[in-house]
């Protein structure tokens, strides 16, 4: 290791320090990888050395060769000094570089190959004596570690099978991958890959290949008399990607890039297009943040953001009158909880016709007075303050709504926070939760307009989960999703046949039955259950990952 005392200054402290063989062959047999080379720029001499010898000359690659093996070359054998400068390494790099280990001409550098030609190459310099070895392991000891030659390009050299002559040019083929390059040799174009060019007088060529989409590669090749060489050039894709990292306090932001979605702040884009890029990040109660960037090719653009906060108009709950208007705010002090007022009034509730389901019929006025709701469905953040647990199945954030509670649950949750805070709350009455969805009973189809996807997440635009509150448009009252992300229970016993029977003012639903109201509709249901009139029913006691709930503070 790096760290550790040379042993001829602390020999106690090197052996504390240094790895054994022994623990290295057991490394090896744990890696995954089916070929293994392991080169150690150091003087070693022991039991894997002489588990194979070099052969004389080096094999051909073969069908045996793709067979699992863990190889092991040394700078040295025992007892051999290593230079504080190291001869080891650059013969190796240069080995491999250009091509000079491989000894059979085939393009592509063996283990076996490397062990032969550093054994012969490296005593010429220094006074090393290399080694080389497999592990004591038949079925890792098979194989053979190969190298492509010159690493981005190789090239072979083929002896002429014409014996009888004695010609004075040699000739090159040239192929690249991809395949349709331009190349150029010493400037002169000479065709798309694959190609031969014949002829060549004797000496050293430089060939360049050019491909659109693909960085240039160029290599010098030797041209023999009466032989071919053979050139194959890697290209490599040109990078026009950068990657973004992008981080907000609070965290936990949703953020976008171009207008879509990409997920929550702290995160990492990468392959992303250069050029500008507009991004947005959203937080409910913050405002948004906008801002154009430009990414560069093989570049990290950081963005590390502040996000401000939303003031919010508080209002004395206690001094309502006629001079609040709709949309005022008041904040809950222990869990932050934002509420917006909605004056009273009358609307048409229900629909008239259509394909619509019985239950949401006959459409019939309702008045309600004015009460105060929740903006947000509840989130997980306020659940656990008050219950000081979370639920929830989808656990992507404390700003996601809370689910997997029942109607059960929600009294719990309301009798806890009515204690906490000295206000009182419940849930909204089916005729309050319509009212309120629809802006102040306009005529909307869905929270806040006939769009859906503009204000709702459903199983058209969300992929298997609910999604964080406030990210959709708000409706007129600036209540957000009260159409789709999670089904909200409502205080109301369920009756199919309510509105033949509905009281005009204040109605608190059945009187009879065992199933509770639920509203909105939810992440993973088709688009028309998140209108504004659909409802639904479900066991007081049923748990689900599309139940959540929002509360009122009524006066």
């Amino acid at each position: 290791p790096a760290d550790a005392p040379l042993p001829t200054n602390d020999e106690k402290g090197f052996l504390r320090r240094a790895l054994t063989m022994t623990d290295i062959l057991a490394w090896s047999r744990k890696i995954e990888a089916k070929h293994a080379l392991f080169l150690f720029d150091s003087c070693f001499s022991g039991s894997v050395f002489k588990q194979r010898a070099l052969p004389k000359r080096p094999p051909y690659i073969t069908s045996l060769t793709t067979e699992p093996v863990r190889q092991f070359i040394s700078a040295g054998s025992a007892g051999e000094t290593v230079p504080a400068r190291s001869t080891f390494v650059p013969v190796l790099i240069d080995a491999l570089l250009h091509s000079l280990a491989d000894l059979n001409h085939d393009g592509y550098v063996s283990g076996t190959e490397l062990g032969l030609y550093l054994q012969t190459e490296i005593p010429k310099h220094i006074s090393q004596s290399p080694q080389y070895g497999k592990i004591s392991d038949y079925e890792l000891s098979r194989g053979d570690f190969i190298f492509v030659a010159g690493g981005s390009a190789f090239y072979s050299i083929n002896s002429s099978n014409d014996a009888t002559s004695l010609p004075e040019t040699g000739s090159l083929l040239v192929k690249t991958r991809p395949v349709g390059a331009a190349v150029t040799v010493t400037g002169v174009g000479r065709g798309c890959t694959p190609v031969i060019m014949k002829n060549l007088s004797p000496g050293r060529l430089q060939v360049k290949a050019q491909l659109s989409g693909y960085e240039p590669a160029s290599r010098t090749v030797l041209i023999r008399a009466g032989r071919q060489s053979r050139l194959t050039l890697l290209l490599d894709k040109i990078v026009t990607t950068g990657s973004l990292k992008i981080s907000s306090d609070p965290a936990g932001a949703e953020w976008y890039l171009d207008g879509a979605y990409v997920g929550l702040t702290p995160d990492t884009l990468r392959e992303i297009e250069r050029g500008s890029h507009k991004i947005v990040i959203r937080r409910p109660g913050y405002r948004d943040w906008t801002k154009t960037t430009t990414i560069k090719r093989r570049d990290e653009t950081i963005l590390a953001v502040d996000l401000k906060k939303i003031p919010v108009k508080v209002v004395d709950q206690k001094k309502i009158g006629s001079s609040v208007a709709a949309g005022e705010n008041f904040t809950d002090s222990v869990t932050g909880m934002e509420f917006v007022w909605v004056p009273g009034g009358c609307f048409q509730m229900g629909f008239r016709s259509g394909d619509n389901r019985s239950d949401e019929k006959p459409e019939h006025k309702v008045c309600v007075d004015g009460f105060w709701i929740g903006k947000y469905e509840v989130t997980q953040g306020q659940w656990q303050k008050v219950m000081g647990n979370n639920p929830s199945h989808f656990r992507k954030g404390s700003n996601y709504p809370v689910e997997q509670v029942s109607w059960k649950d929600c009294q719990d949750f309301i009798k806890k926070m009515t204690l906490q805070s000295g206000r009182c709350f419940r849930l909204a009455t089916e005729a309050e939760w319509e009212y309120a969805c629809r802006s102040g009973g306009r005529n909307e189809e869905y929270s806040g307009g006939n769009n859906a996807d503009r204000v709702a997440w459903y199983n058209s635009n969300i992929s298997g989960s609910s999604h964080a509150v406030g990210c959709k448009a708000a409706n007129g009252l600036g209540l957000y999703d009260m159409s789709g992300n999670v089904w909200e229970w409502c205080a109301d016993r369920y009756d199919d046949d309510y509105y033949e029977n509905s009281p005009k003012q204040n109605p608190l639903g059945s009187n009879s039955g065992s199933s509770r109201v639920l509203r909105g509709g939810s992440w993973d249901g088709p688009q028309w259950r998140v209108r504004s009139a659909g409802r639904y029913k479900g066991r007081p006691s049923r748990r689900s990952s599309h139940y959540g709930f929002r509360l009122v503070c009524p006066l």
